[in-house]
């Protein structure tokens, strides 16, 4: 029985020495893990600050966009009508001249003087020719006796979605 006690009492000095490094590095390592945790606190909140002044910038940006995607697709649209008036401009032989092109969604007015009767067939003929043309009426035409010219009116359909 003495040696037993003898081992108890001194197993249990270790065991208290033990416990008492473990709860030391416990409350030591606390102070540790509350500066690691203030460290990453201040971390968040400096880049909450920078996060935060970039909003006024997001903003802008979106509103840049969608006005960017107004005006591409009203550039998109107004390609249409470049390419449309370019093959007007084919169409159009060298004594025709347009004084007005009114347009509207399915239809353009064209107002203009051919040098002559032969310039202005020609030129009603290729308008029939030209793609996104569905229908030609012509509206006024006056010849002019001194110049032998045509003062023309034009009404142009268009295929819808053109």
């Amino acid at each position: 029985m003495g040696r037993f006690l003898g081992w108890a009492l001194s197993s249990g000095r270790v065991i208290v020495i033990l416990s008492e490094f473990v709860v030391v590095m416990a409350f030591g390592s606390r102070f540790w893990f509350d500066q690691k945790l203030n460290d990453l606190v201040e971390e968040i909140e400096a880049k909450e600050v920078v996060v935060e002044s970039y909003v006024a910038v997001e903003e802008q940006m979106r509103d840049v966009l969608a006005r960017e995607k107004k005006v591409s697709e009203f550039l998109e649209g107004n390609l249409d009508l470049m390419s449309m008036f370019a093959n007007f401009k084919r169409a159009t032989p060298s004594d025709v001249f347009l004084e007005s092109v009114v347009m509207n969604e399915n239809q353009i007015k064209i107002g203009g003087t051919a040098g002559s009767e032969a310039g202005f067939a020609s030129f009603l003929n290729n308008l029939g020719y030209v793609p996104g043309v569905s229908s030609i009426r012509l509206g006024k035409t006056v010849f002019d006796e001194r110049s032998g010219g045509v003062d023309f009116e034009v009404l142009v359909n268009l295929v819808n979605g053109e």
